[in-house]
C-alpha cells in the first residue's frame, strides 16, 4: 500500500530591506510526492477524451454544445482542462471533421499577438483560413473548411468548443 506523501522542510534565511534591517526567517513547505503513490501510475483519460496523431494531449469536442468562445474557456477549466490548442493543422482538421459547426479554440489575440491558451506562447506560424485574421475579433474557431483558423467575436458568437488535458504520462 501506498504511503502519504512525504514533505521536505527548508528554513530560508535572508535579510530583507526594512526599516530595522532586522533578519526575516521565512518558513517554506515543498512537497515530494511518494513514487509509490497510486496519483503517480493513474495513465488513463477522462471520459471522452482522445489522443490525436502523435500529440501530448487529449481532445474532447462538444459537437453539440453552442457557446461563445469565452464560455467555451470557462467549461474547459471547470472540468480541468482548456480549450484546445493543437499543434498542426491536420490535428484541427480532426477536430472539426465531421462537425457542421465551426469550432472555438484556445488561441486569442493580445497585444497584437495571436497567442496559446496552453502556455502564454505567441504562435506565429498558424494555418489560416485565406482571408483571415480579418476583422477586429479576437478569438480564435477552426473552419469547417478542412482545419483552418479563422477569428471570431469572443462573447457573442455561438459555435461548438474543443478542450484538451494532458496525456498522462506513467512514472517509473
Amino acid at each position: 500500500m501506498a504511503g502519504p506523501s512525504k514533505t521536505l522542510v527548508f528554513i530560508l534565511f535572508f535579510l530583507g530591506v526594512s526599516w530595522s534591517a532586522k533578519p526575516i526567517s521565512v518558513l517554506a513547505s515543498v512537497t515530494v510526492p511518494d513514487r509509490t503513490s497510486v496519483q503517480n501510475r493513474i495513465t488513463s483519460l477522462p471520459e471522452g477524451y482522445e489522443p490525436i496523431l502523435n500529440s501530448n494531449v487529449a481532445y474532447k469536442v462538444y459537437k453539440n454544445t453552442l457557446v461563445s468562445w469565452m464560455e467555451a474557456k470557462i467549461l474547459c477549466e471547470s472540468e480541468g482542462a482548456r480549450l484546445a490548442v493543437a499543434d498542426s493543422r491536420e490535428i484541427y482538421a480532426r477536430l472539426v471533421h465531421q462537425n457542421p459547426q465551426k469550432i472555438h479554440v484556445g488561441v486569442h489575440s493580445l497585444f497584437d499577438n495571436w497567442v496559446s491558451l496552453r502556455d502564454g506562447s505567441v504562435l506565429s506560424d498558424l494555418p489560416w483560413e485565406e482571408g483571415e485574421p480579418s476583422g477586429t475579433y479576437d478569438c480564435v474557431c477552426i473552419s469547417t473548411i478542412g482545419g483552418y483558423l479563422r477569428n471570431t467575436d469572443c462573447y457573442n458568437w455561438k459555435s461548438s468548443y474543443a478542450c484538451e488535458v494532458p496525456i498522462p504520462q506513467v512514472r517509473v
